[in-house]
């Protein structure tokens, strides 16, 4: 246990003095130094101490060096995406709290807007003038940081309960994850997260530039961003797995739903007409019928929203079906509304 302890301490000690000069454009140094992180991490017979051990030294990188940070954004964001699947709560907690750190405070080195000359271009034809006027090493950069901006959305939504497990998540780190994705819609409204400008492909979901199909150039390169947000979303309200507390249950899909309905309703008006088309037929539609089929659940009371509603006790026998329209008394009753009427 101590010469684990030892190995991951020497390991950290040289991951800070190799970041702690920043990384050239086109090089991947990073990734492949901070491997044997990742590594440890998914290696299922690993004790947890070590695993806890292995966040904390993330944390710490990210802390300190978060400037220097390029290709090593992908191997943290892994690390914190496992952290969510960990049996080991404390080890869910800790991976959600640095996800948390990063997202309070150090998102302008993850973003790195400062690298591309943004002038706010509202039209379409307008962007794809800028987008001609970044040069090669531009293009290039900005792509890479629209790919981490993804990997950080996913990582967040690994915290939201999707499949059932014999370690589920608490239910209280799987709504801090959904806060999460409003505040990554708010970056992507604001224009301090940029979309890519090529590469875009709709058959990868795990490939870079995952977007959908039947858009134009811009638009599918707009929606590589909204993507994971959206997909996440979905797979959070169609959630077969039960999240009761107290005598409220289905938190996660409601709060999943809620979700999604804040950011459409706060930012759909940058959506074009087909951006819609394809938000209604492949994220809201599917994942409510899904969701609705999941749902085996006997519903015992309806709570209303509405002041002037009060709220209503289902009956635990059905209603009876309404009457058929040669029924006696439905006919003596039409007749004697048409005598009244005359």
């Amino acid at each position: 246990a101590m010469v684990s302890m030892f190995a991951i301490d020497a390991l950290r000690q040289l991951s800070f003095k190799f970041l702690e000069k920043p990384e050239l454009s086109d090089f991947n140094f990073q990734r492949i130094f901070l491997r044997p992180f990742l590594l440890i991490m998914e290696n299922a017979s690993s004790r947890n101490d070590i695993r806890e051990l292995i966040l904390r030294c993330v944390d710490n990188m990210i802390r300190a060096l978060a400037h220097n940070l390029r290709s090593g954004w992908k191997v943290f964001f892994s690390i914190l995406t496992l952290s969510a699947s960990d049996p080991s709560e404390k080890i869910n907690t800790l991976g959600l709290a640095i996800l948390q750190r990063l997202l309070d405070e150090h998102l302008d080195q993850l973003c790195r807007l400062d690298e591309f000359n943004d002038h706010g271009a509202e039209s379409k034809s307008d962007k794809n003038e800028e987008q001609k006027q970044l040069s090669a090493l531009q293009r290039r950069q900005r792509n890479a940081n629209a790919e981490d901006f993804v990997e950080l959305c996913k990582a967040s939504l690994s915290f939201v309960q999707t499949e059932e497990s014999e370690h589920p998540l608490p239910i209280g780190l799987s709504m801090r994850a959904l806060c999460h994705t409003a505040c990554y819609a708010d970056l992507i409204a604001s224009k301090r997260v940029l979309p890519p400008v090529s590469g875009c492909q709709s058959e990868d979901p795990a490939g870079s530039g995952f977007t959908y199909d039947g858009l134009s150039d811009v638009e599918a390169e707009e929606m590589v961003l909204w993507r994971p947000i959206f997909d996440g979303l979905a797979a959070g309200i169609c959630s077969p797995v039960p999240s009761i507390h107290g005598d409220v249950g289905c938190i996660v899909q409601r709060g999943s739903l809620m979700t999604l309905r804040a950011i459409l309703l706060r930012h759909g008006s940058l959506f074009s007409v087909s951006q819609w088309v394809v938000i209604l037929k492949q994220v809201i539609l599917p994942s409510i019928q899904i969701a609705a089929e999941y749902d085996n659940s006997q519903v015992t009371k309806i709570t209303s929203e509405s002041p002037s509603v009060s709220s209503l006790d289902f009956l635990s026998d059905p209603l009876p079906l309404p009457p058929d329209s040669e029924d006696e008394g439905l006919i003596k009753f039409a007749m004697l509304s048409q005598s009244e009427e005359r």
